[in-house]
């Protein structure tokens, strides 16, 4: 009897568990359904591996595409003969293929790029028109036919500097970040597209890099994740035959800005053109404060401390390796002597920059706190694109007597600094140079006929005490 008691309790306990278990799994059930439908009335992110038209991929790095109905078109995002940035450019073989069933909305080719020759005994190069081995422009069923169904892609965007190292030289950031600010306007926190992922120089090979630190060391004083190229690496882009499409892609040609129709009325004179005049020019002005973003972000990186001495800085900055535009010997002591005295009568500082021997980062460093720059024309003047925008900011240019040019001048002008232009014992004025007029000063030295390799061989002589006089003036003008 006892044990069948005992028997009935454990039956009734055992049912009783049963029945608790079974609420409790129907409990549970119903809230994990209600969890699961609810979660799928979240929207969900795009997935990081997906092209522009949010088709997804099994690899990121590669863009796919079925027939020419879905292949991505090209885009312009911004244009001037040569400053371009398009989205979606493609390149196979080295060559860039730029894609489109309209092909009237994209640049003209001639105006995106050049074909560089060397001309032989002369450190001039030829920049003739592309041909299709360059660029070419094509509808989308062309591009199924020369490019497949995929391509490898670039992310993000890529400068290519499309320049020989004899017209290179240290304003490349300045170039490329002005051309971000032709599609994008002037509010908020700045261009979009930036930073670049990639800087490409395809003409400029490795070992030459350092002759220009400006190429290198400035983009990643700046940006530093980017990774740069030269022409080695470029290779490795055109030598396979399977296409890459860059995301965006920033193209600069010197050459290809002077056949911008408003600037080329003459026949065409490209060597000359080359060395008297600047691309910049093609820039309508942006207000002084566009630039200063990008100065204070090279000053922060290379770790430069702004001065609290109130003592103006005058540099004068030549390169004693520079066979052109250099200062007679004598020019060149009496100079320096007098702006010592100088540096004593008005309490300030007087540096004498030799940029052959002085390292980069120190160069940059005493742009950032130079108020007056003087010096031969030539590359080593290209610093004072860093100088502080201020009321008496100004570089001082010296020409010898057979020639002149306007490149430096539209450095200055971009980024906000005076310029002055000095030949012997006086200031020359500078020609207007617009997009809508062809350079007064390109007419005169054509017809002059002026042998620029001699002209830039002819030291530089000064009349020193008037060209003192005149830096007191500048001194004084603050």
């Amino acid at each position: 009897m006892l044990q069948h008691v005992r028997f009935s309790r454990r039956l009734w306990i055992l049912a009783a568990w049963t029945v608790a278990g079974f609420f409790c799994f129907r409990f549970f059930s119903i809230n994990t359904q209600n969890e699961l439908t609810n979660e799928k009335q979240v929207p969900t992110e795009k997935a990081p591996d997906t092209d522009h038209s949010g088709r997804h991929h099994a690899h990121e790095h590669s863009v796919l595409w079925n027939d020419a109905a879905t292949i991505l078109e090209t885009c312009s995002l911004a244009h001037i003969p040569g400053f371009t940035m398009l989205q979606n450019v493609y390149s196979i073989n080295g060559t860039l293929i730029l894609v489109s069933d309209n092909g009237s909305s994209l640049p003209i080719p001639k105006h995106v790029i050049s074909a560089w020759a060397k001309v032989p005994e002369r450190r001039i190069y030829l920049a003739e028109e592309p041909t299709h081995h360059r660029i070419r422009v094509v509808d989308r069923a062309t591009a199924i036919r020369l490019l497949g169904l995929s391509a490898r892609r670039l992310h993000g965007t890529t400068w290519l500097f499309n320049e020989p190292l004899a017209y290179a030289d240290d304003s490349a950031v300045l170039k490329a970040l002005r051309t971000h600010y032709m599609q994008e306007s002037r509010t908020g926190s700045g261009p979009s597209y930036l930073p670049p992922r990639r800087l490409l120089f395809p003409h400029i090979p490795i070992k030459q890099q350092h002759a220009l630190p400006g190429l290198s060391t400035t983009p990643r004083s700046i940006f530093p994740s980017i990774g740069i190229g030269f022409k080695e690496d470029w290779y490795d882009y055109a030598s396979h035959d399977r296409p890459i499409v860059f995301d965006t892609l920033v193209l600069l040609d010197s050459a290809a800005t002077f056949r911008n129709p408003r600037i080329l009325q003459q026949p065409d004179h490209s060597l000359l053109r080359l060395e008297v005049l600047s691309p910049l020019l093609a820039f309508t002005p942006l207000s002084n404060t566009w630039w200063a973003p990008w100065r204070k972000r090279l000053a922060e990186m290379i770790g430069f401390m702004e001065s609290k001495s109130n003592r103006l800085i005058i540099s004068y900055v030549f390169s004693s390796s520079d066979h052109h535009g250099k200062l007679d010997s004598t020019t060149h002591d009496s100079l320096i002597n007098a702006a010592k005295a100088l540096e004593q009568s008005h309490d300030l500082v007087f540096h004498v920059v030799d940029t052959a021997s002085t390292n980069f980062i120190d160069r940059l460093r005493l742009a950032l706190s130079t108020s007056i720059m003087f010096g031969p024309t030539g590359r080593s003047l290209m610093d004072v694109m860093w100088m502080p925008v201020a009321k008496r900011a100004t570089v001082i240019e010296l020409f010898p007597d057979d020639y002149l040019t306007a490149k430096q001048y539209h450095v200055s002008k971009v980024v906000g600094i005076n310029y002055q232009a000095w030949r012997g014992s006086r200031i020359i004025e500078m020609p207007s140079i617009t997009n809508e007029t062809y350079s007064e000063l390109l007419k005169s030295t054509l017809q002059r006929s002026v042998d620029i390799e001699k002209a830039l061989r002819d030291p530089i002589k000064l009349d020193i005490d008037k060209f003192v006089q005149h830096l007191v003036a500048c001194v004084e003008a603050g």
